[in-house]
């Protein structure tokens, strides 16, 4: 028994029941290459983990929304994990057309969303290193890209249902992972507490720092970046007529 992803090709590409990807002279499988799912999955999540909670300590206050705090976004980022582990074992034990594949495949669309929200545009918004960028772009992109194409070849997932999984899944997996930042909130309420008193401390640090310099320079490790929402919002307030004015009932 072949263990490997790809098999040598010695007969025509055509077989009952679907058509492998052809790769040079090999015949890829998506059986076993789905495999390579969970693993990109690991090794993205894992990039976020080790260097999102200090990049979201740097930049908090020039985000759209306050960022989690380091034990919930690890929590969130293991479960979810565990889940591409979990869909793809039952997805190659259920085989073609079953409901754990389309489950999969959605999370696979969803991963592939996710290259292009947020992480390509934040990094060129702010011109800066994002968390998670790297793997995204060199991994996640090529991954899941061809395991779309494989799976629709191979006629493991089929017709309307292949565009119903690719928006609800990935809808779903949004919607569980602001569920699960609840439940690290639940269970961890003081280390959360900790975590924003933290943040507040070191940005006094920072202003006191600041304030003592002898010539009011700026601290090189706080250097804001060049894009930062709440100077937009301030620049609109200033010199755009009516931004941010709330209309009177009736009016």
């Amino acid at each position: 028994m072949d263990s490997g992803i790809c098999q040598t090709s010695t007969a025509s590409p055509a077989e009952p029941g679907g058509l492998p990807f052809v790769l040079g002279q090999s015949v890829c499988q998506f059986q076993k290459m789905q495999w390579l799912f969970p693993i990109a999955v690991a090794l993205h999540n894992s990039e976020q983990a080790v260097w999102m909670p200090g990049w979201a300590s740097q930049h908090h206050i020039c985000l759209p929304s306050a960022p989690p705090g380091a034990g919930k976004l690890r929590f969130a980022l293991v479960v979810v994990t565990v889940a591409a582990f979990a869909v793809t074992h039952l997805s190659k034990r259920h085989g073609k057309q079953s409901f754990w594949t389309y489950i999969l495949l959605g999370y696979v669309v969803a991963m592939l969303v996710n290259v292009f929200v947020p992480h390509v545009p934040a990094t060129l918004l702010y011109r800066t290193y994002t968390p998670g960028v790297i793997t995204a772009v060199f991994v996640n992109l090529p991954v899941m890209s061809l395991l779309a194409f494989v799976a629709v070849r191979e006629n493991w997932v089929s017709g309307e249902r292949v565009l119903v999984s690719a928006i609800v899944v990935p809808v779903a997996i949004g919607g569980t992972i602001q569920i699960l930042f609840w439940m690290a909130s639940f269970f961890d309420h003081r280390r959360g507490f900790t975590e924003r008193a933290t943040i507040l401390l070191d940005s006094s640090r920072v202003s006191e720092a600041d304030r003592a310099m002898p010539h009011g320079g700026p601290v090189a490790e706080v250097r804001q970046p060049r894009f930062c929402w709440s100077s937009l919002r301030e620049h609109s307030m200033r010199h755009i007529p009516g931004f941010g004015i709330v209309p009177r009932n009736g009016m």
